[in-house]
């Protein structure tokens, strides 16, 4: 069971990664949080969250979703201070279709989310 996992709560089940979503995957592994923040433009606190949630869903290899607080202390330790109600930013990234819900508070990246951070991170390299 993942951090912030309630007992007794059943996780969901992340559908696999497809070819795309397991090379953009497989490029943040080895860039520090400082390089692929350095390569966003312009982006919204939603699309700082999916990239956040998916550095940290990259490097750990147990494939544990990453608990929200986990996500806000990366943003805040890359200077990027969360708005007052990060929580209706969060839920801005689910209805996009970028992240899902894997358990009480903890997140996991999805196929549609993948894409956008490699279109984020990699201009034109990626729909």
């Amino acid at each position: 069971m993942g951090p912030g996992a309630r007992p007794g709560s059943a996780p969901v089940t992340k559908a696999p990664l497809n070819t795309e979503s397991t090379t953009v995957r497989a490029s943040l592994k080895d860039l520090t949080a400082e390089t692929v923040f350095a390569r966003l433009n312009a982006v919204t606190f939603p699309e700082k969250l999916l990239v956040a949630t998916g550095w940290l869903e990259a490097r750990q290899d147990d494939n544990t979703p990453p608990h929200r607080r986990d996500i806000k202390r990366l943003l805040v330790r890359l200077g990027n201070e969360p708005p007052a109600n990060p929580g209706r930013d969060f839920r801005s990234a689910m209805n996009e279709g970028w992240l899902i819900q894997t358990g009480e508070l903890c997140l996991a990246v999805t196929n549609e989310g993948w894409a956008k951070i490699g279109a984020l991170i990699h201009p034109g390299e990626s729909a």
